[in-house]
């Protein structure tokens, strides 16, 4: 697995990743978790790769990237979404700006 450059893991309904999967997987450059229920990504792991494609369309939980951020490559892509996920973190949790509601 040390040389696998393109992983294609959609349409499987995965609803999670395990950020694990991807320690081993040195050389991948395009993800594929399109048309899964998939509501995060592992970016910390992933953002170790040298990935210049994250496909993630159609995971009704997990907003995707918009195009102008995606064709920036996967790196690009993969920060969007630590970005989102970080900001979504903030607005649920005690403390962030919905807990003064």
């Amino acid at each position: 697995l040390q040389h696998l450059k393109t992983l294609n893991m959609s349409k499987n309904r995965l609803c999670g990743l395990d950020g694990s999967l991807f320690t081993r997987l040195h050389s991948l450059e395009t993800l594929d978790v399109s048309w899964n229920m998939l509501e995060t990504l592992p970016t910390e792991q992933l953002l170790q790769l040298p990935l210049k494609s994250v496909v993630c369309y159609y995971n009704p939980p997990l907003v995707s990237p918009p195009s102008a951020v995606t064709c920036l490559g996967g790196v690009a892509s993969l920060e969007y979404l630590r970005a989102k996920k970080s900001e979504d973190d903030s607005h649920c949790s005690p403390g962030g700006e919905d807990a003064a509601e």
